[in-house]
């Protein structure tokens, strides 16, 4: 992720969630697009995971991430 990216990353962390419309439309598209490659880059090594497992947590959760992007 790109430098200047990463305080959105602390924000969405200490607050459980991320408001993208708070951002700037530029900030907000180029932190989707990473967001994005990052689960398209994770679920392979993720597609024999648990569901219950907390891996398979963070695999449902990159699946949504990519259904709502």
């Amino acid at each position: 992720m790109a430098l200047d990216l990463e305080k959105w990353r602390d924000v969405a962390d200490a607050n459980g969630g991320l408001d993208l419309t708070t951002m700037k439309p530029s900030e907000a598209g180029t932190l989707v697009t990473a967001l994005r490659y990052t689960a398209e880059r994770e679920l392979p090594r993720l597609a024999d995971t648990d569901p219950a497992s907390e891996d398979g947590s963070y695999r449902i959760g990159l699946l949504k991430l990519l259904e709502v992007t």
